[in-house]
């Protein structure tokens, strides 16, 4: 195959999100485990954190719709409603918090639109530049916001029918040579990452996509979720009235064709 159109044609698997969670509801999800949460309460400091940000014994729904996203929509139906896209990792997926938290929900209030929640768990910039690439011409939003993962994941795909990997500094799913390679300098994180924001702007600057990017290091966590170690309903609150702030602001509009790009 010598064209992206023929992999997504062959391999719909490449436009999905959580192959695991197709079309699923969840209780727990990725690190937001019960594992976790029942190691958790045996430990005394963790549940005065659990009870302090209000997640002692409170259940979680993990609603994902048939393209592995969790959302309450599909994304391939038609709408006639106003349409914008959030993409990222767990952070916009809202992992560890119910989904009307979740930062892309208490956006989606603020600018009365229908927001489709492109978040994966330990994604990286990679997979929300895949997802965009597929996405975007067909869904048509009036805007994309994006938080982007941390700089150090890379995307690797071995089998498109299969989940992609997520390759970071402690989950290297065996190419620890190429990564610790790969990584030995910043200048490689930061050229990569270079290149997916450019490709980014450019795909929703042709699309007339209004775009505004924030990233980890933009926002401090207020309180956790209910793993304790994602953000908590406070903080995706503070990533909600950002995004909201950059896109009521002021920004720098393209020339060619009057769509909104900024970034912080």
């Amino acid at each position: 195959m010598n064209s992206l159109e023929q992999f997504y044609d062959n391999f719909p698997q490449l436009a999905f999100g959580d192959l695991q969670s197709i079309n699923m509801y969840k209780p727990w999800h990725a690190g937001d485990s019960v594992k976790l949460y029942n190691k958790n309460i045996k430990d005394r400091n963790a549940v005065e954190k659990l009870k302090q940000y209000g997640w002692f014994e409170v259940p979680i729904a993990y609603n994902f719709n048939k393209q592995g996203f969790r959302s309450h929509y599909n994304y391939n139906e038609s709408s006639n409603a106003k349409v914008c896209a959030a993409f990222g990792c767990s952070n916009t997926l809202g992992e560890a918090v119910q989904e009307h938290h979740a930062w892309p929900s208490v956006l989606a209030k603020k600018v009365s639109a229908r927001i489709y929640n492109f978040g994966v768990s330990g994604s990286s910039a990679d997979t929300n530049y895949r997802h965009a690439l597929y996405w975007l011409p067909k869904i048509k939003p009036e805007s994309v916001y994006w938080l982007m993962p941390n700089m150090e994941r890379i995307e690797m795909v071995q089998n498109p029918k299969e989940r992609a990997l997520y390759i970071t500094p402690n989950e290297k799913h065996g190419y620890d040579k190429f990564y610790d390679d790969w990584a030995i300098t910043d200048f490689n994180m930061l050229i990569h990452q270079h290149k997916i924001i450019s490709a980014m702007e450019q795909l929703c600057s042709s699309l007339e996509i209004n775009l505004y990017i924030l990233r980890r290091r933009n926002f401090k966590h207020h309180d956790w979720g209910r793993d304790l170690r994602h953000p908590g309903i406070d903080t995706h609150a503070s990533i909600a009235n950002m995004f909201y702030s950059l896109s009521t602001g002021q920004s720098l509009t393209n020339k060619a064709n009057g769509s909104i790009i900024k970034k912080i």
